[in-house]
């Protein structure tokens, strides 16, 4: 045996070596990790108290506004079921009957709620706080804040109209306290909100009056390791001068630099040990093994040899596995082995080629699938053991029939016979071909099977190898992959159409269209999209293929009536597959059919219907009530962002006063009447208004006055327009008109004479006639500009000739006047 090596050629240098550098790497990057980690945690502090006061700003501006939408519906129900009682009805009694009314409803909310008549006057008080009113309170404009400076409490209030019987008109005005307990109630962790009027602190989420003096100012400011940020928000109006809600929130690093320090040593001490007992122990362990690999080669290339010894250290050096020492040490053990491999005798290959024979037979009998194996003549040489119970044969029966006993007969044809069952007419074999086809039970029954067939050679004769797999629940998984692509499908375009810059009514036009071509759907090719109002009544918006008499009793649906009445009250699918009793609209030639009638809701929110025609004796189907559920449900977020995109374009292009067309709508409407007018060779008028003595009323009455006789005079003009005419306001007190097809100037003159004799009445204003005038400007088309710059500027001259003149009359445009 070979002597072993000495402890002086053991391993060493090399373990020292790596130790020293892993120390060395190990302190510096322990040391740069730990400074920019400081650093880092810092920025990081930074970035983070960045993005947490935008968030809280965007939080509580959205907050605000939610809770004012709270306290406004709340407010709208209470209104809403007082007027339900006619508490008025009978004099003598209303204020009784309205105390015990407000007895019956929760004020938690609203502690304070008063009644004024029109003079605003203050007619009944119920108070749950100790709060002085005056004799008399103005709810203009209907939501507002009310300061009680004696007790120091702030109060938003929300004012509706309140029919008083006799006394006429009035307000019902219900008071919220913005106090402590809603700022607690509404404060995040590690957030404070403080409430402020003008300078003063009225409410705060910590309670008491401890921060009555603190200066609550925007901005940052460390208190030792905490960081604080304040920010303030406005909310709502109060006299051009709006409570501010405070916001200061509370950070901290996660981290001192103290801590920081301490945890670069205990990781720098750590990692130093554990790569001590890792790579110093795996360095000793390689070299040992590479020095064992030298002295066993050298061994026995001396005789050739493999000595129990040797094979034993050859087991150790490559136990460790997975590295080039051990596939070495593989290479010197194969090296070893190879003569004993070659010296095996006839008797281990005899017992390897059973094993391999018995293997091969439990193989094709653990196949999942059927294995049939067939001369060219499609004689059935061998079957596995699943082959029979698959087709209801017994192995017996099926060695030795035929292949195409196990196919049905219309499937089975002379082309398939020649090229896969035998042979092509080259001679050649066909080699791993894969089809489906249609198999034959024994009791007759087919079902699908899907093939895969290969051939080989054996002293001169062609065999072919089967595997047949039944793919009957392969087909099914398939047909419901496909629906829910097609459904996928169908909701994504329904997105797609959410998203786009269309109308309302051409995104349901559109959407309705997708809905009834989606091809597993059983339904007819018509339907209809209702839209609910705020009474939960329906109205027909878009349809498809409906009759005539339905367009016009469907137009309008209250809630219980019909089929989609019902699916709007119930709030659930209503279905029915035949003109049942449910089907309150009926026509004379009706045909048979079914619906359903899908509610399209938002949360808990109707917004309308969705109903669809199937064919008569439909029946009914959970996969499509789920998948039109689904399609409801993504018909809600169209709904909702439609409206919303129907309502800001609305804002844009007309006067929030008035509600006529603002100055852009009004030249994007001319453009349109001139190039009608152009079109059919038809003459347009143009005319310019301007309200005489305006702004004395303005001065005498205040601004709410001048408000309110701008919308009158906007409706006095408007009663003497035609259906076809635009009135439309550029702001302050001019108002512009559009008179399409108006034949001749004195045509245009004298609807303009009708407006000024209209106007020249004395118009009452909160009971003060107030006597104003017009004065109008009109330009022709095309004689007096032929674009719209020209035409106004043109109108504009004349109206302000009428002022230079005389006022309260109307002039058409001439050459000979002067520019404005």
């Amino acid at each position: 045996m070979t002597e072993r090596p000495s402890s002086s050629n053991r391993p060493g240098v090399l373990l020292r070596q790596a130790a020293a550098r892993v120390l060395t790497v190990t302190l510096a990057v322990v040391a740069a990790i730990a400074l920019l980690a400081s650093w880092f945690q810092h920025a990081a502090l930074d970035k983070s108290v960045l993005q947490a006061m935008d968030s809280l700003a965007t939080f509580y501006s959205e907050k605000m506004i939610l809770l004012e939408q709270e306290w406004q519906e709340r407010a709208a129900n209470m209104h809403h079921r007082l007027e339900m009682q006619n508490l008025f009805a009978q004099p003598g009694t209303e204020w009784a009957r309205l105390s015990s009314a407000l007895d019956q409803e929760d004020l938690t909310l609203f502690p304070i709620v008063l009644v004024t008549n029109a003079e605003h006057r203050i007619l009944f008080k119920r108070l749950s706080d100790n709060v002085s009113f005056p004799d008399s309170f103005n709810p203009s404009p209907k939501l507002g804040w009310f300061h009680d400076p004696q007790e120091g409490r702030l109060y938003r209030w929300v004012a509706h109209p309140f029919w008083l019987g006799e006394r006429g008109a009035g307000w019902l005005i219900a008071f919220v306290p913005v106090d402590n307990a809603v700022l607690f109630r509404n404060a995040l962790p590690f957030t404070d909100l403080f409430l402020i009027k003008g300078e003063k602190l009225v409410a705060s989420s910590l309670g008491g009056n401890g921060f009555k003096e603190e200066a609550l100012i925007p901005g940052s400011r460390w208190r030792g390791a905490v960081r604080t940020d304040v920010l303030s928000l406005p909310w709502g109006e109060f006299q051009n001068a709006p409570p501010r809600l405070v916001i200061r929130h509370h950070s901290q690093p996660l981290f001192s630099s103290r801590e920081i320090l301490l945890a670069g040593l205990v990781a720098f001490f750590t990692l130093s040990i554990l790569f001590w007992w890792t790579l110093g122990r795996w360095i000793t362990r390689l070299t040992l093994r590479i020095t064992t690999l030298g002295r066993l080669s050298r061994e026995f290339a001396e005789g050739y040899h493999l000595t129990p010894d040797i094979e034993r250290e050859l087991l150790e050096a490559h136990h460790p596995g997975g590295d080039e020492v051990a596939a070495v040490a593989e290479a010197m053990k194969q090296l070893t082995s190879a003569v004993v491999k070659r010296t095996g005798d006839l008797e281990k290959q005899a017992i390897r080629l059973s094993e391999s024979e018995e293997r091969f037979r439990a193989l094709t009998n653990s196949l999942s699938d059927a294995l049939v194996v067939y001369d060219d003549h499609g004689v059935i040489q061998l079957c596995n053991q699943i082959t029979g119970p698959l087709f209801g044969y017994d192995e017996i029966q099926l060695l030795g029939s035929s292949i195409e006993t196990l196919f049905s007969p219309r499937w089975v044809s002379a082309l398939w016979r020649e090229k896969l069952l035998i042979h092509n007419p080259e001679g050649k074999l066909e080699q791993d071909a894969t089809l489906e086809g249609i198999a034959l039970r024994s009791d007759g029954r087919e079902f699908p099977v899907e093939i895969s067939l290969s051939g080989w050679r054996r002293k001169n004769k062609t065999f072919h190898t089967a595997v047949l797999r039944d793919i009957s629940s392969h087909r099914l998984l398939e047909a419901r992959d496909m629906r829910a692509y097609v459904n996928r499908v169908a909701i994504s375009a329904l997105l797609e159409i959410g998203l786009e810059p269309l109308p309302l009514r051409r995104k349901l036009e559109v959407a309705l269209e997708i809905i009834l071509t989606v091809p597993w759907l059983a339904v007819q090719y018509k339907g209809s999209i209702f839209l609910a109002d705020q009474e939960g009544s329906l109205d027909m918006v878009v349809q498809k293929g409906l009759h005539a008499h339905l367009l016009i009793a469907c137009r309008h649906i209250p809630p219980g009536y019909c089929l989609c009445g019902r699916a709007a009250q119930s709030r659930t699918i209503v279905f029915s597959n035949c003109l049942d009793h449910r089907h309150d609209v009926t026509f004379e030639g009706i045909g048979e059919h079914g619906h359903y009638c899908v509610p399209i809701l938002l949360k808990s929110a109707l917004l309308g219907v969705l109903n669809l025609y199937v064919d008569h004796g439909h029946l009914h189907d959970p996969e499509e009530d789920a998948f039109l559920t689904t399609i409801a449900n993504t018909l809600a977020g169209v709904i909702e962002r439609g409206v919303v995109e129907d309502r800001v374009q609305h804002m844009a292009t007309h006067d929030a006063l008035t509600g006529l067309p603002n100055r852009t709508l009004f030249k994007e409407l001319l453009e349109q009447e001139m190039r009608h007018a152009f079109r059919l060779d038809q003459v347009l008028a143009v005319g310019f208004l301007d309200l005489d003595h305006f702004k004395e009323v303005n001065d005498t009455l205040g601004h709410e006055a001048g408000d309110l006789l701008l919308k009158i005079v906007a409706e006095k003009v408007k009663q003497c327009l035609r259906d076809s005419d635009i009135l439309a306001r550029l702001g302050g007190d001019e108002f512009t008109l559009i008179l399409p097809a108006i034949g001749r100037g004195e045509h245009a003159a004298a609807l303009a004479n009708k407006i000024i004799h209209a106007l020249s009445q004395p118009i009452p204003i909160h009971d003060h006639p107030c006597q104003i005038g017009v004065s109008i400007g009109l330009a022709l088309y095309p004689d007096h500009g032929e674009n719209v710059e020209a035409l106004l500027i043109a109108a504009d001259q004349a109206m302000y000739q009428v002022k230079r003149t005389g006022r309260n009359r109307c002039l058409i445009h001439s050459k000979e006047m002067a520019p404005t």
